[in-house]
């Protein structure tokens, strides 16, 4: 018997999570008498891909994760990854990855090591030379070496930056005494992408317009604020709260380790047909539950999961897998696309051209009586222009395509992450050439002694040379996810210039733009 599909008898969805939740309350001893209304109106407002058996699948792991006698909205989880396919190479096959990710030292040694370079640059930032930037290796610390390698960290690694930043470390440390209990406010939740998209741009906002990489004093400001955001939140919510939800810095983790070439991902079918409890989330007396409130079965993307190995440590099943991939794979497998991941790689575009002829923009705003405020005006015209004309192309796309505006908004700036991370890339790599070269005449300097160091690493030519691979090998990564994720949601094998003109047209034309200005 075919059963009709679920999403057009959503009226069956109470009945039939009563008749479940009576079936799995006798079969793990549990006793789950109800499920709350934003529970319930979450489940009425999915669509059912996988019908009855998924939604049995989602109460069942529901009553698994209910702490009360009533399953609450935060306990439903919807849209499981599907990994069957994919070309992977699980890490955790060699031993040596196994016991790094099983040590109790990870990953708070490395953190500990960063933090104690991290701390003295921010003191010279406060103490060092101020007149000469140059000479403060606060500064070189943070625009010419930390910047580039947490950029370059996002392709090979993920977001392991954040599980070792050094940021968050006062606020984690505080938790240790304060056990804060509350949850983060549903209204932060739900905007938690936008809130993240508006902090990032505003830290570009100020590093640009009030020239930070020369401010020693400036960047130490923005590194304090953020460690002060981190710090209240930690000792308000639970876990890292200020990570998950709120980090501009964070932000731009997210959606760069996007196409990485590590991903850590659960056994699916391991987790729902086996586990019972939960202890890679909630973990156990000897190792904290995940801190980004992600149960690692669910993880279809990397947004969301910093590596920190704490869901490896408690899984006795061993499902938890730490991947090789093809890098821009989970681009077009994304199972919920968030317009605000796709704005904030739209106006990270526009910011590309500011960022890269940093210089020229500042002479540009300098020509003003309120340079500031021309630099802040031209900074977010750009802005709004990108996000206007990508905007403009995913309403024509929407009409030849069939789908809604807010979907094509949504899905396909994802195709746009290898592009604009190529970008960035490109640009800090020429930072860190040109300056990460003063960092050992620096340090010897303040043992008296005196090295004359090169110039640069690389001649500009050669360092011009890679920018310029490193663009194109974004652009190219980003026609072929593109291709996918169009392909994904028309259905359609077949390559046709109605679907996939207009995206080309405007990738190919901002990798060009891209290529002209280095």
């Amino acid at each position: 018997m075919i059963m009709p599909p679920l999403r057009e008898h959503k009226r069956d969805i109470p009945r039939l999570v009563e008749y479940y939740l009576s079936y799995f309350n006798k079969e793990y001893d549990r006793n789950v008498k109800s499920i709350g209304n934003k529970a319930l109106g979450v489940l009425m407002n999915y669509d059912w891909p996988g019908n009855m058996a998924e939604l049995r699948n989602v109460v069942q792991r529901a009553i698994l994760l209910a702490e009360q006698d009533e399953i609450l909205s935060e306990q439903i989880l919807l849209g499981l990854p599907q990994p069957e396919g994919k070309l992977e190479y699980n890490l955790l096959r060699w031993p040596f990855f196994r016991k790094m990710f099983n040590s109790r030292l990870f990953p708070h040694l490395p953190r500990i090591l960063i933090s104690i370079v991290f701390f003295a640059g921010l003191l010279a930032l406060f103490l060092g030379p101020q007149d000469d930037s140059e000479r403060n290796i606060g500064l070189v610390l943070s625009w010419s070496i930390g910047w580039p390698l947490m950029l370059f960290s996002f392709f090979f690694l993920g977001r392991v930056w954040c599980s070792v930043c050094s940021l968050s470390l006062p606020g984690n440390v505080a938790q240790t005494f304060v056990k804060p209990g509350k949850s983060v406010p549903q209204f932060i939740k739900d905007y938690s992408g936008w809130i993240m998209a508006l902090f990032c741009i505003a830290v570009f906002w100020i590093e640009l317009v009030w020239d930070a990489y020369q401010k020693t004093r400036l960047t130490g400001f923005i590194i304090l604020g953020i460690i002060l955001g981190s710090f209240l939140f930690s000792i308000v919510y639970k876990r890292r709260a200020w990570c998950r939800y709120i980090c501009p810095l964070g932000a731009l983790n997210a959606v760069f380790s996007m196409p990485s070439i590590m991903e850590l991902r659960a056994n699916r079918h391991l987790c729902v047909n086996t586990c019972q409890s939960r202890l890679c989330y909630q973990g156990d007396g000897a190792t904290e539950g995940c801190p980004m409130f992600r149960h690692p079965f669910l993880v279809d993307n990397n947004r969301d999961c910093i590596l920190c190995g704490n869901c490896i440590k408690n899984c006795s099943h061993d499902s938890i897998q730490v991947n090789l991939r093809i890098a821009p794979l989970e681009l077009w497998n994304i199972q919920a696309p968030r317009t605000a991941d796709s704005f904030l790689v739209v106006s990270l575009s526009a910011i590309f051209f500011p960022l890269l002829r940093h210089q020229e923009f500042l002479n540009i705003s300098a020509r003003y009586s309120m340079p500031h405020l021309a630099g802040s005006l031209m900074l977010f015209g750009l802005i709004a222009l990108f996000t206007a004309i990508y905007s403009l192309f995913s309403w024509q796309q929407a009409r030849v395509t069939g789908k809604t505006f807010n979907y094509i908004l949504g899905a396909t700036g994802y195709g746009f992450i290898p592009l604009v991370l190529g970008g960035f890339l490109a640009v800090y790599f020429e930072m860190f050439i040109a300056g990460a070269w003063r960092f050992i005449p620096l340090v010897l300097s303040a043992f008296g002694v005196s090295l004359e160091a090169g110039h640069r690493i690389l001649s500009r030519e050669a360092t011009l040379t890679l920018q310029h691979l490193i663009i194109t090998g974004g652009l190219l990564a980003s026609l072929y996810a593109t291709y996918r994720i169009i392909k994904r949601y028309i259905g359609d094998a077949r390559f046709s210039l109605k679907f996939y003109g207009l995206p080309y047209v405007f990738l190919l034309g901002s990798g060009i733009l891209f290529l002209l200005v280095l």
